[in-house]
C-alpha cells in the first residue's frame, strides 16, 4: 500500500499554515508515507491580499514556492510531491475545493482561476483531465455544492482546529453517491499523518492521481486508523 496526503499546506504560502515546506516533507517521509499533495490556498486573498507581487510571472511563482520546496525535499527523502490547490470560486465565496490533476505550469499559464465559477471551473476541469473534491463541506458557513459538479467531497479531514463533522460527511457522501477523499489538512506542527489515501499503486504523477480516484481502487485513511 502507498499512503498519500491529499491535502497539505506550505509555511511558505498558506499564509495559516505553520510548518516549512521541507520539514513538513521529513515529517510524512518519517511516519512512513510515499508521497504528499501540496495544495496551498488559491483564491483572491490568497494571490492578492498575501502576496504583494504585481507582476503575475513573480506573484504565481511565489504561490507555488511551496509546492517546489516540498518537491525537491521530497525528492531528497523518496517521498512523491503533487502539485494541487485548496481554491475558491466566485459563486461559493465560503467554500473550498480541492483541484487535483492541473499541473503548476497550467496554473502558471492560466492566471486568476479564482474569478471563475464552478460550472465554469467544472469545464476547466473537465478539458483538462482534472478532478474537484469540496473541501470539509460541513464546515461552519459552507454548503455542500451540486453533486454534477463535483468529483466528490473530502469525507474525513484530520485537522484538529476545526469541526469538520466528517462523521456526516461521510454519510452524506455514501448516501449520496459522492466519491471520497480524506486529507489531514496539515498546517501545524502535529497536524501531519492524521488522513490520506491508501492506493495499491504509487501514483508519480499528477495525471497518475487523478487516474487512481477515477479508479476509485483505494481506502480512506483517517486519525484513528493505524499508520
Amino acid at each position: 500500500m502507498y499512503l498519500f496526503d491529499v491535502h497539505v499546506h506550505t509555511a511558505e504560502v498558506s499564509h495559516c499554515a505553520h510548518l516549512p515546506a521541507a520539514q513538513t516533507i521529513d515529517i510524512y517521509a518519517d511516519l512512513g508515507y510515499s508521497g504528499v499533495c501540496i495544495t496551498d490556498h488559491y483564491s483572491q486573498d490568497a494571490l492578492y491580499k498575501d502576496i504583494q507581487e504585481p507582476i503575475w510571472e513573480k506573484k504565481i511563482a511565489a504561490y507555488q514556492r511551496g509546492y517546489y520546496l516540498a518537491k525537491e525535499q521530497g525528492e531528497k527523502r523518496g517521498l512523491t510531491v503533487l502539485f494541487g490547490m485548496e481554491m475558491h470560486v466566485a459563486d461559493y465565496p465560503d467554500n473550498e475545493y480541492l483541484v487535483y490533476g492541473l499541473t503548476a505550469d497550467f496554473v502558471a499559464q492560466n492566471k486568476d482561476l479564482w474569478q471563475y465559477t464552478l460550472p465554469e471551473f467544472r469545464e476547466i476541469a473537465n478539458a483538462n483531465n482534472a478532478m474537484i473534491f469540496q473541501a470539509h463541506p460541513f464546515r461552519k458557513n459552507m454548503v455542500l455544492s451540486p453533486a454534477h459538479l463535483l468529483d466528490g467531497i473530502e469525507a474525513y479531514n484530520g485537522n484538529p482546529r476545526h469541526n469538520s463533522r466528517n462523521d456526516y460527511a461521510i454519510m452524506t457522501a455514501k448516501v449520496l453517491g459522492y466519491g471520497l477523499v480524506s486529507g489531514s489538512d496539515s498546517h501545524d506542527p502535529g497536524d501531519a499523518g492524521h488522513g490520506g489515501l491508501a492506493f495499491f499503486e504509487r501514483p508519480e504523477s499528477e495525471a497518475d492521481l487523478v487516474r487512481l480516484l477515477r479508479s476509485k481502487h483505494y481506502a480512506l485513511i483517517t486519525s484513528i486508523d493505524k499508520i
